[in-house]
């Protein structure tokens, strides 16, 4: 392969893998966290499980 050839193969696969890199750091789920307060309680109590 010539030098003018392996530069077209590494251009090629760097356009083709650099927007999998860049959509990788950008936030991919906004707003994804829930800023409300959820109540959830445990009621159970601690007593031993008989085997």
């Amino acid at each position: 392969m010539t030098a003018k050839t392996n530069i077209q193969v590494l251009l090629t696969t760097m356009a083709m893998i650099l927007p999998i890199l860049i959509s990788c750091g950008s936030e991919s789920y906004p707003g994804l966290d829930y800023d409300q307060e959820i109540n959830i309680s445990n009621n159970e109590n601690n007593n031993a499980t008989e085997v």
